[in-house]
């Protein structure tokens, strides 16, 4: 059976906290061991409900990604395309180099310039195909049906399909399909939420003593070295609160979670609601931070989970004995630094394009980075990021949505074998558990009654969608204002019952 791992075990240094709760009773749970293999296309069903919530319905987990991604296109095309041009490090190419790269995030708001560099140097390629390579077949598979689903919609709007839809990015250059690098680029780029990405500027600006750098400022002439930019996108104020019962607690005598993650209003890691299902194999419900292709926070037929954000360092800074300004020795040896030649595309206000090339330097821990801070050299620093080398993370969370129990003691060990490893894992016994492992943005409560489905209430405060022209931009955030938990459907019957649309999609 499917059940959690151990977050300080699969993590080592992810970003999120969460606390679990277990259903007494297991209801008509849909997981199972197995996984469905899909066949060369894909296709889903998705049925919109009140506030457009998409519950997406597929045969394997190629089919539910690509309802996903399709899914979340309709209501957020713009602000997930120009993401992943950020991402692939084009920013500066498309909407000038000192344009902020986002409103708010776990990145920050660096300009394009600083953000093409930083994504292109630490988020490159072989960092992607690495990463991508470790993942096993489920989160493959919902990783290229999620590119293919947002790929097609990008198509249709292409095509002329969606008129009035849009009208940011609709007739843009930059709005292009996708492939499952970018998913996996986007990926890496979320697990750095508490670790490179707030050092981004310092990274991207770190020089050796000959060559000239930008100095290290904040706003209003301070220097770096204040403790904001170790924070989760750089600003106080992301966290969450949550609060468990076990079913000795509560009044149906069934476990009881209450969530409250404070996360972003604005931007690409803004959360998204939906369902995931495939019938006998997966069955979920909650949000995904957009553009990760499965449920990050949610609740199943039989367990629920919360995130909140732990302010424990992902990262370890080298100082280097260095013999030149390229050159550091190590255990008597003497290894040199890896160079990296780096050249970017800057949009001009005549719409030309300029280019700029920075080199940029690593070791074999990592970047080379500079704090900015006067107590420390400024050169032969180095920073071994953790969550670079961590490929489990979002493997995890898709066995968070898979999950049918913690039936083993709380302290007692036993594994699950997943892609040819045996992982530990640590349960909660009954009813209750508690695991730590990663603004109102999302509330549930999620209650499971002896011997009755689960029962889920929901409020996500900024909505569904982004694009303004969609009937689900305000809608949730007006039911948010009034205080109006919404019952959110999760049963066969309870969807139909409220379904305000079906969509079938196949290719």
């Amino acid at each position: 059976m499917k059940t959690l791992f151990r977050p300080s075990v699969w993590s080592r240094g992810a970003v999120l906290g969460v606390a679990v709760v277990l259903a007494a009773c297991g209801g008509d749970s849909s997981s199972s061991s197995s996984s469905s293999p899909d066949g060369d296309g894909y296709s889903a069903t998705i049925e919109r409900t009140t506030y457009g919530i998409p519950h997406i319905t597929a045969d394997g987990y190629g089919g539910a990604g690509y309802g996903h991604g399709y899914a979340i296109a309709e209501d957020n095309l713009c602000v997930l395309a120009s993401a992943y041009v950020t991402f692939r490090g084009d920013g500066s190419r498309y909407f000038g180099p000192d344009a902020l790269a986002a409103p708010m995030g776990t990145f920050g708001a660096p300009t394009n310039r600083e953000a093409d560099f930083f994504f292109r140097f630490v988020v490159n390629d072989d960092q992607v195909a690495a990463f991508r390579d470790a993942q096993p077949s489920d989160v493959r598979q919902l990783s290229r049906g999620f590119a293919a689903g947002f790929s097609r919609y990008v198509r249709e709007v292409k095509g002329g399909e969606h008129a009035g839809r849009h009208l940011t990015c609709r007739d843009q250059p930059w709005l292009a399909p996708i492939t499952e690098q970018d998913v996996f680029r986007r990926l890496v780029a979320l697990n750095l939420a508490a670790s490179s990405s707030n050092l981004l500027e310092e990274i991207v600006n770190a020089q050796p003593p000959s060559a000239s750098a930008t100095s290290l400022t904040r706003a209003g002439g301070e220097q770096a070295d204040d403790e904001h930019r170790f924070w989760v996108g750089g600003e106080e104020g992301i966290g969450s609160n949550t609060l468990a019962f076990g079913g000795d607690a509560t009044e149906s005598g069934g476990g009881l979670l209450f969530a409250n993650p404070h996360w972003y209003l604005e931007g690409v890691d803004r959360f998204y609601q939906l369902q995931m299902t495939i019938p006998g194999e997966l069955n979920v419900s909650g949000v995904s931070i957009m553009g990760a292709p499965m449920v990050l926070l949610g609740f199943n037929n039989d367990i629920a989970w919360a995130h909140t954000v732990s302010t424990a360092r992902r990262f370890t800074p080298y100082a280097l004995d260095m013999v030149d300004a390229t050159h550091y020795r190590k255990d008597g040896e003497e290894k040199a630094l890896e160079a990296v030649e780096i050249t970017i595309q800057k949009k001009q206000p005549d719409g030309s394009l300029v280019p700029e090339t920075r080199t940029l330097y690593r070791s074999e821990y990592g970047p080379m980075i500079n704090f900015g801070n006067p107590n420390l050299p400024p050169w032969g620093i180095t920073l071994r990021d953790i969550n670079l080398e961590n490929t489990q993370s979002f493997q995890n969370f898709l066995a968070f949505d898979q999950a049918d129990s913690l039936d083993a003691p709380l302290g007692e060990v036993q594994t699950y074998a997943k892609a040819g490893t045996d992982i530990p894992q640590y349960g909660g016994e009954g009813g209750e558990g508690y695991f730590t492992v990663l603004r109102n943005t999302y509330l549930h409560v999620v209650d499971f009654p002896e011997g009755e489905p689960v029962r889920a209430y929901t409020l996500l405060s900024h909505g569904e969608s982004t694009d303004p022209t969609s009937p689900h931009y305000a809608d949730y955030t007006e039911a948010y204002s009034r205080k109006q938990w919404h019952r959110v459907p999760f049963t066969r019957e309870q969807i139909e019952n409220a379904r305000l649309s079906i969509t079938e999609i196949s290719e």
